[in-house]
């Protein structure tokens, strides 16, 4: 059965949610969605921004990013990009004033695979955990990472098999026995019956 995300042609891509254009992979293979704009904020060409980043407030450190806007990604230069109140706002280069700044809302925000920041070793970006397949120290496969979900205290892997889920806390050392990557293999020291 085809994916139904795939088939959706160009022209609907502006009416999409964060989540469903992260889901379709022949967009561009190269661009890593962070966020959307949702708004204007103020007359100077301002907007708000919905933010995928974790932390929240992660997006604002880009000094350029891609804006997907009539089925078409264009650099554009960030202005200025900072958390105010509960908001964050935007300002961009040729976009500083309200009727233009207009024209953004509802595009994609993403970034290059080039402008990831670099990670230290056992460090992983959730992107890479999702698809990878979990099994115990007792080599129970748990399935597949379908998604990972924070919590405060850690993050957790949610792992679905072709009859459960499973929620195993993202904690090196303790539950996560070893992540590898090139076989695309998590370890878990984790009992099945959770």
């Amino acid at each position: 059965m085809p994916n139904q995300s795939a088939n959706k042609s160009a022209h609907d891509l502006d009416n999409l949610s964060v989540n469903e254009i992260s889901a379709l992979n022949n967009i561009d293979a190269n661009k890593i969605i962070l966020g959307k704009i949702n708004g204007v904020h103020g007359l100077k060409g301002y907007v708000k921004i919905f933010s995928e980043t974790r932390p929240r407030d992660a997006i604002t450190q880009y000094k350029s990013l891609y804006v997907l806007l009539k089925k078409e990604w264009s650099l554009i230069k960030v202005i200025e990009c900072k958390v105010q109140s509960k908001n964050i706002i935007g300002l961009f280069e040729g976009y500083a004033d309200i009727n233009i700044a207009e024209q953004l809302i509802g595009a994609t925000l993403a970034i290059s695979q080039a402008q990831l920041p670099k990670l230290q070793e056992d460090e992983f970006f959730w992107r890479d955990l999702i698809g990878m397949a979990v099994q115990n120290t007792q080599g129970i496969s748990f399935g597949i990472v379908k998604a990972m979900m924070e919590t405060g205290a850690n993050d957790v892997l949610i792992c679905h098999d072709e009859i459960s889920e499973r929620l195993v806390p993202f904690t090196k050392g303790a539950a996560i026995i070893s992540v590898d990557m090139h076989n695309k293999l998590i370890i878990v020291d984790w009992d099945a019956d959770f």
